[in-house]
């Protein structure tokens, strides 16, 4: 276990006692609860955060202090931080996160430190998306937030930004809330293109520039796979289109098809209606392979003899 020392420490040893009623208060409630992990914990992970917020805020020091160790009691208990976390990148996440923005855990220190559990466990659970990625884009904008909201809105851009396809709306909205500058670094843009590309993303999630949709047919991403395999689909999968969205289902249930230019997944859904005649203009592929948008083909061998297919007017599945 890692020593403790520093402002944290003189701070535990003056709260010991109460520190001591609220673990034995909260081991009451969760009998897993260990001393030593908890320990463990405070040292590796709470202590260098108080020590960072001590340094840019004195005075919110304490109360971070506090916030923080209520709310390792309850997510340890859970093993949602700490060392028997099932994610430890949440670990990491408190470490580098908390301590990166020190004035915005020094005013909502629970709040801050719930988002980030949240945010990495969301992301974990997708399967494909990286957490470390996630953190790394977060680095980003060190010292550009100013408060909680700002850096919320930021972490829906880093999750669509490293492949969660699913937040492209509300990451549209939160990019155009936030400064062009922060939108810049999360994305890795020019800040001068950010405007632009904001509003081309909403009507054409392949847009390579404002004013400059990409007709291009190209394949992106495989999405899928048969249940035995760790897939979703219980039999082979049909697609169709309802409108702007797109829709995959087999014999028991129905998926929403999502992706852009960060990423592509599966979104559990129903299937009420589809387009039986979609409009001609509509990306297509024929039994060949040949995929058309507009007056642009591309060949695709390996997806000649589609089982089915369906456009939503920018994206093509196929299966």
């Amino acid at each position: 276990m890692a020593e403790l020392s520093g402002f944290f420490a003189d701070h535990l040893r003056r709260r010991r006692q109460d520190y001591n009623d609220r673990f034995a208060a909260a081991r009451m409630a969760a009998p897993a609860l260990d001393g030593e992990a908890l320990l463990d914990h405070l040292a590796r992970t709470v202590a260098p955060v108080v020590d960072a917020v001590a340094v840019a805020d004195p005075a919110g020091a304490a109360a971070a202090a506090d916030a923080l160790y209520a709310v390792s009691l309850e997510l340890l208990g859970r093993d949602l931080v700490g060392p028997r976390c099932r994610q430890a990148a949440v670990n990491d996440g408190w470490r580098h996160l908390l301590a990166a923005f020190p004035m915005i855990t020094a005013a909502e220190a629970d709040a801050f430190a719930r988002a980030i559990t949240n945010a990495i466990h969301a992301i974990s659970a997708h399967g494909t998306a990286d957490p470390s990625l996630w953190l790394g884009h977060m680095a980003a904008v060190e010292g550009q937030a100013a408060d909680l909201a700002t850096l919320l809105d930021c972490g829906v851009v880093a999750a669509w930004r490293i492949g969660m396809a699913q937040y492209r709306e509300a990451a549209l909205d939160a990019a155009g809330r936030l400064p062009a500058a922060l939108v810049a670094a999360l994305l890795r843009l020019p800040p001068a293109t950010v405007p632009g590309l904001v509003e081309a993303w909403r009507a054409d999630p392949w847009a390579q520039q404002a004013g400059q949709p990409d007709r291009v047919p190209r394949r992106v991403a495989t999405v899928g796979g048969f249940r035995g395999f760790g897939g979703p689909f219980l039999t082979p999968p049909v697609v169709v289109s309802q409108g702007r969205r797109l829709v995959a289902f087999d014999a028991e249930r129905a998926w929403t098809i999502v992706a852009d230019r960060f990423g592509a997944t599966l979104l559990p859904d129903t299937v009420d209606d589809y387009d039986a005649d979609p409009p001609a203009d509509r990306p297509s592929i024929d039994r060949r392979g040949q995929a058309r948008f507009g007056h642009e083909t591309a060949q695709f061998r390996d997806l000649a003899d589609p089982a089915s297919f369906a456009s939503d007017g920018t994206t093509l599945a196929v299966t």
